[in-house]
């Protein structure tokens, strides 16, 4: 899994000329098109990502070896082609392609997409598959992206997060906890409130944008806002080849397809919470002060049916 940091060495490797200004909002097999037609492209390589256009669903849940038997080449070379086309290996190109093949599906279509893999019960189904996303995000998330997130966060005059639909769960779980730890910020859902709210944002805030599955161009619009003003974006996704994450700042790479007509929001909420301790972290004293209070006022409001505020008598 690809994460995105603007301000590393790491983003100049993925910065590399096929896929980086490639329209991110082509459908999978016009955006392989495009990769193809690159003069430098060997013929093994051509051949690989020409049968993953004639098969763009079936590529993106393929083995390497099953991509290699219909391309007539060997494994190595389907691994060649994905490293030639700017990712790590054919792993982290399948996810891609799936992203995009996924995200061009309506909840209907998404559902029927998933009916051949469903196993009749939907907790197991659910299960499954979730365990397999929190155990890739285990494997490849960049750790040290949760603490810059957090500092990010803590040293910001403004925070505001913004985040629509499914995702809007996730980034409320984050303004929730980051507000409990002392770190007020703002959450915002639509394009109204989106345009009204961040016209004032300057280089000493700092914005999270939640967007995975479809990209609504209210994130773009933001996106392309903030970058103008200076102002740091920390975008969390399912995918860094889109227009948003070329221009956000620090892109946190999350595992999104669910098993019905949804995408899942576990592993987003899942980075949520390791970014909201890691935010604790940065004045333990300080959020533990805020804490405190903020336990002595649903106390007093008597919100909680049983009191954490030991008895006097």
């Amino acid at each position: 899994m690809q994460q995105l940091d603007h301000n590393d060495g790491n983003f100049s490797k993925m910065q590399q000329p096929l896929q980086n200004r490639i329209d991110a909002f082509r459908s999978a097999e016009e955006w392989l098109h495009a990769l193809k037609n690159n003069p430098q492209i060997s013929k093994s390589c051509e051949r690989v990502i020409q049968c993953i256009i004639e098969g763009v669903e079936q590529a993106s849940y393929a083995t390497a070896a099953e991509v290699a038997a219909c391309a007539g080449v060997n494994t190595a070379t389907v691994s060649r082609a994905a490293q030639f086309l700017g990712f790590d290996g054919w792993t982290e190109l399948r996810s891609e392609i799936r992203n995009r093949y996924l995200s061009t599906l309506s909840p209907v279509q998404l559902r029927d997409a998933h009916r051949s893999k469903a196993s009749g019960e939907p907790l197991e189904d659910a299960i499954s598959l979730y365990m397999e996303h929190l155990a890739s995000l285990r494997r490849t998330f960049d750790r040290s992206l949760v603490k810059k997130t957090a500092q990010a966060l803590a040293g910001a005059k403004r925070r505001v997060i913004i985040a629509s639909g499914s995702s809007a769960v996730a980034g409320r779980l984050l303004g929730h906890h980051a507000g409990l730890a002392g770190y007020r910020c703002e959450i915002l859902e639509d394009p109204v409130s989106i345009s009204n709210n961040i016209s004032d944002l300057c280089s000493d805030d700092v914005v999270v944008i939640f967007t995975v599955w479809r990209l609504y161009r209210w994130a773009l619009f933001a996106t392309e806002f903030c970058r103008e003003r200076g102002v740091p974006v920390y975008l969390i996704t399912d995918s860094v080849n889109t227009p948003v994450a070329d221009k956000a700042d620090h892109a946190l790479v999350v595992p999104s397809e669910g098993f019905s007509f949804f995408p899942t929001v576990l592993p987003s909420i899942c980075l949520v919470e390791a970014i909201s301790a890691a935010l604790f972290d940065v004045d333990a004293d300080n959020s533990r002060n805020y804490l405190e209070s903020a336990e002595k006022k649903w106390d007093e409001l008597g919100i909680l049916y049983y009191s954490s505020t030991p008895s006097k008598t």
